[in-house]
């Protein structure tokens, strides 16, 4: 209880913080009640701010005020229109030369475990109950299509090998800076607490916004 009481009064400082001092930095799906001082965070669950990512959805943000965007196994639960929106306000929002930091599940390295019917991997991550039970049962869908249609239920409505996200990202006027997960980690944990939370199984990706014209 006294806990809740702690969270809910940092969020009301921090929110009155934000409301002066305008935040340059964005997240992408933070969650319910996660409201940090120099953040803006885009949720459908954080009440009262709740925020919908549709084909049509327009930041709440001003136009290049932001230094970096971060997302955290977002972008998974987003359909492809959907997410070509949301690259375009990114893009519209950040400074130039502006980074954005995001992680999705590796999906690359789930097939490979998946095909190999590696148990201990599955034990250990949060796909686990569903993917023993394909495993166990000797299921005959051994590929990355066959085994996200048949886990739909994690409400995943995207993925890609690490070569497709970052091809989606440079058709979208962003160019890769880095793929390496420890060297992203360490460059912004700092300001990311979180960002190394889902370490295990995941993609890190840093991107940065093309300047215009080139």
């Amino acid at each position: 209880m006294k806990s809740i009481k702690i969270i809910k009064l940092k969020n009301k400082v921090a929110h009155q913080f934000n409301s002066i001092f305008e935040p340059n930095k964005l997240e992408l799906g933070g969650g319910a009640n996660n409201i940090r001082f120099g953040w803006h965070n885009l949720d459908m669950v954080n009440k009262p701010l709740e925020f919908k990512f549709t084909k049509n959805c327009v930041f709440p943000v001003k136009n290049n005020s932001i230094n970096i965007i971060y997302s955290s196994h977002t972008f998974e639960h987003l359909d492809h229109k959907t997410i070509i929106r949301v690259l375009s306000e990114c893009k519209r929002i950040l400074f130039e030369s502006g980074k954005v930091i995001i992680s999705i599940p590796d999906f690359d390295l789930i097939n490979i475990k998946y095909k190999n019917k590696d148990l201990d991997f599955f034990k250990d991550n949060y796909y686990s109950t569903e993917a023993l039970a394909l495993l166990k049962k000797d299921n005959k869908i051994l590929d990355l299509d066959g085994y996200y249609y048949a886990l739909h239920h994690y409400q995943h409505l995207s993925y890609w090998t690490n070569k497709q996200f970052i091809k989606l990202f440079e058709n979208n006027k962003f160019k890769l800076v880095c793929n390496d997960e420890d060297k992203i980690i360490k460059r912004y944990k700092a300001i990311t607490p979180n960002i190394e939370v889902k370490k295990a199984g995941s993609s890190y990706f840093e991107f940065v916004k093309i300047k215009e014209g080139i």
